[in-house]
């Protein structure tokens, strides 16, 4: 990528909606509501703009080892882009936007590890799919609320947790494993894991 220009504080605003960090290299993404921002975190200079079609963007976050970026829209829907050639590539989930059960149906959350992306929205609905082929191998619907934190361990474990305060377990490879915690706080909004 050639440096286009150094980013302005106006592209980082009152308009910005959501911001991500690479990983591994020293990149930023910032949306301000349908155009993101790749920026240069060693000189600051803006690497690439992607104008985006797809509604507000919520939510960010770079897949490791590609050149890939996922962004989640107010609209319920997950995208991939290529960030190193300002492109759009596919659109990996849709959620209904309304219906009579969920209003405001968007994105809550987004993991993402070697293998999987998985993504939730407003009605507890969380779906994953495979990186290398974007094809969906599961959907759970353990959870009847919100799900706001996701986390993928070990390739192995799906781990979420929902506005009422459960925290659930769930196997990527086998359905009938999966347990739930009822945590003694509220709204899980972020789940970090320590690899050993």
């Amino acid at each position: 990528c050639q440096s286009k220009q150094i980013l302005s504080i106006a592209q980082i605003s009152a308009k910005t909606t959501a911001i991500a960090m690479h990983p591994t290299k020293h990149l930023c993404a910032v949306a301000n509501e349908e155009t993101i921002y790749i920026i240069s975190l060693t000189n600051r200079a803006l690497l690439q703009t992607i104008y985006t079609k797809n509604g507000t963007i919520t939510l960010l976050q770079f897949m490791p080892n590609t050149p890939y970026l996922i962004g989640a829209t107010a609209q319920a829907r997950v995208m991939l882009y290529r960030y190193d050639a300002h492109m759009e590539l596919s659109r990996l989930f849709s959620s209904p936007y309304s219906n009579t059960k969920t209003q405001n149906n968007y994105t809550h959350a987004v993991a993402v590890s070697k293998n999987y992306i998985a993504a939730s929205s407003n009605g507890g609905v969380v779906r994953v799919i495979y990186c290398n082929s974007f094809k969906e191998i599961k959907k759970i619907t353990l959870s009847k609320v919100c799900v706001e934190s996701l986390a993928i361990i070990d390739e192995q474990i799906l781990l979420f947790g929902n506005r009422q305060g459960t925290l659930y377990l769930t196997s990527l490879e086998n359905d009938k494993k999966s347990s739930a915690l009822h945590m003694p706080f509220i709204e899980i909004k972020n789940i970090l894991h320590f690899p050993q």
